[in-house]
């Protein structure tokens, strides 16, 4: 049996000065703002609690190469409303809680370094785009486990549904071809059999 890993993370609240208060979603970003985070981070936008104890707090956990273009992208997304625009998506979500009178702040998550395989994992490693999204994932699977304390806003992806969806839409155009590779596919199961 493999050793246990155990992933350690603080949330570190983005802040528009140097020791200055938290910035609060669809704020302007200062100078220091963009020296400070135009860097690869994983994050979570986060819809602080009404004060009225409500048990959740909605979040969403990305991973970006640079965090202030990343965060310019949900502040002001392509007017496209093409399916799989997280930009929209994540604005236009994040809006109606700010209409709904909700304070939204951006947290940056501190990985305490830690190793899998003899592969190194930590803030320091951030710049590899896969180590970053493996901590993503780790991180979401952590919130997802935390449910009773975290309404992940994530869009969650069944595999079979998104092939069963570009099939339909292939189907639409080219059902011809669509009918010949599952027939050719069927015919390849049964040789198998």
């Amino acid at each position: 049996m493999a050793d246990e890993i155990t992933v350690q993370v603080s949330w570190r609240t983005v802040v528009t000065l140097e020791n200055g208060q938290a910035y609060y979603f669809p704020q302007k970003f200062t100078r220091f703002m963009r020296d400070k985070y135009a860097i690869p981070a994983v994050y979570r936008w986060r819809v602080l609690r009404v004060q009225n104890g409500e048990p959740k707090e909605p979040i969403y956990i990305g991973e970006s190469d640079d965090l202030i273009r990343r965060m310019q992208r949900v502040l002001t997304p392509s007017k496209s409303n093409k399916k799989g625009n997280t930009n929209r998506r994540l604005h236009d979500l994040l809006a109606k809680y700010i209409a709904d009178g909700r304070i939204i702040v951006v947290d940056i998550a501190d990985v305490t370094p830690f190793e899998m395989n003899g592969i190194r994992f930590g803030k320091d490693t951030l710049s590899d785009r896969f180590k970053r999204r493996a901590l993503e994932n780790i991180l979401l699977v952590i919130a997802q486990k935390a449910e009773a304390q975290w309404n992940l806003l994530n869009v969650l992806y069944d595999p079979v549904e998104v092939a069963t969806h570009k099939i339909s839409k292939l189907m639409k155009k080219h059902p011809d071809i669509v009918r010949a590779a599952i027939g050719n596919y069927l015919k390849s199961t049964d040789a198998d059999a």
